[in-house]
């Protein structure tokens, strides 16, 4: 081949175009007679390292070879693209850049990183929106965890309050009764109880982008909660108050007993009562004898938050603080954080349009939500097409109903569908048909 459109100046500025400038590393510049080009190394699968020649007549023969093997160098054993030879005895045979048999062009291998490009975009997209349901939960179980520091923080007010006026009344009692008997016994105010201050560790929010650093917070405040939940002081606390305005509704009624005894007791012609029996009365009808004992009532609290939580392990984080609130029916705003839109975009976004069908949807009653979503389940397609549904089809809506990221679902809106079997379930979905008609 003869030296005809190229030079090897021309050559040079080709190869610094493309990063090689070093005169001791391949590729290498070729030069014999009239003929020119450029000496390469590479490895192929079955001879192992091979060196060859790539013989140019032209500027753009130049040009494709050398970004080809420049791609291939960086991205060939990536991307799976082999060189091959026309003729592997030749040392200046045809050269191709394949895979499953097909010659790349230079276009083609740019076109793949273009691409690749393309895919990490939108991995970067799904990875920010990851991001950002972290985030929102993280924001969801601080509101959760204030809600529940208050809601124990009042409780504990409220005992303190109850159980005040619980030995007011028990000292006033007790005081009326030594009057009425003219007993000397000495009178002693019953022990309260105190509780140490609840001391919450709310992480520093500030609302990294680092996805473990997030779900490190949601561990953390999750465990904040559960320690609060499952408190023995909390729940003893929410058992007096349920126990207390009992026992100071008890103490009224004795308290006027003996005040209604110590009265006519102070009559010129009355003579003194005997008011034990009436006060036995008392006690003998009183509710709180039909309350469950604390230590019941603690086990069964306990067992009951510990099923919840046992839920929580198999729950996507991003759905974690979701799933709190509709265990628990709190009443949470979460601040809706808008994403920034193009200039003379008018359109609404996904969460959007999910805000005002959710807005939709809350302002509805009770009934009509259990309704509605039922009927836009499997259920719809029952009353639709009046048709009688198999167990094997059922097989996929149960799976749907038992997957633990549908729990909260599953709890509020699909109580009365039975799950445990495609037979069960199938009549107890014809009964919430009928509902719908």
């Amino acid at each position: 081949m003869g030296l005809r459109n190229v030079t090897i100046e021309v050559l040079k500025k080709i190869f610094d175009k493309y990063g090689f400038h070093s005169l001791r590393k391949e590729p290498f510049l070729y030069a014999k007679n009239e003929e020119i080009g450029i000496s390469f190394t590479f490895k192929d699968p079955l001879y192992g390292e091979l060196t060859r020649l790539f013989l140019t007549e032209s500027e753009e023969e130049a040009e494709d070879f050398l970004g080809k093997y420049s791609w291939y160098r960086k991205y060939g054993q990536k991307y799976q693209i082999e060189i091959k030879l026309s003729d592997y005895k030749k040392n200046t045979p045809n050269i191709s850049f394949e895979k499953n048999n097909h010659a790349y062009t230079l276009q083609e291998m740019i076109a793949l990183l273009k691409e690749e490009k393309v895919e990490i975009k939108e991995q970067e997209k799904k990875d920010m929106a990851y991001i950002k349901k972290l985030q929102r939960t993280v924001t969801l179980l601080e509101e959760i965890l204030r809600e529940k520091e208050k809601v124990a923080q009042d409780t504990y007010n409220n005992f303190l309050q109850l159980q005040k006026e619980y030995n007011q009344k028990y000292i006033r009692f007790e005081t009326l009764k030594k009057d009425y008997e003219k007993s000397k016994k000495e009178i002693k105010p019953l022990e309260e109880k105190t509780f140490q201050t609840i001391n919450i560790k709310y992480p520093s929010i500030s609302f990294s982008e680092d996805k473990q650093k997030l779900e490190e917070q949601i561990d953390h405040l999750l465990n904040e909660i559960k320690i609060i939940e499952t408190s023995s002081d909390i729940i003893y606390q929410k058992y007096e108050l349920i126990k207390l305005p009992l026992e100071i509704e008890i103490i009224n009624q004795k308290i006027d007993i003996v005040e209604k005894a110590l009265k006519k007791k102070r009559g010129l012609f009355s003579k003194k009562e005997k008011i034990e029996d009436k006060l036995a009365e008392i006690d003998s009808s009183s509710v709180v004898n039909q309350m469950v004992t604390y230590e019941s009532y603690e086990k069964n609290e306990q067992e009951r938050l510990m099923e919840k939580y046992a839920m929580i392990p198999d729950l996507d984080k991003r759905t974690i603080g979701d799933f709190l609130i509709e265990f628990d029916n709190l009443n949470i705003k979460e601040s809706k954080v808008k994403e920034p839109k193009e200039e003379n975009d008018t359109s609404l976004s996904y969460e959007e349009v999910m805000q005002d069908l959710e807005k939709e949807f809350e302002s509805r009653k009770n009934e009509e939500k259990k309704i509605l979503t039922l009927y836009h389940s499997i259920i719809k397609y029952l009353f639709l097409k009046n048709s009688i549904i198999s167990e094997k089809n059922v097989d996929e809506f149960i799976g749907i109903l038992d997957n633990p990221n549908n729990i909260m679902i599953k709890l509020k809106y699909f109580k009365n569908i039975d799950t445990s079997s495609p037979k069960k379930c199938i009549e107890s979905l014809k009964k919430e048909a009928e509902k719908i008609k």
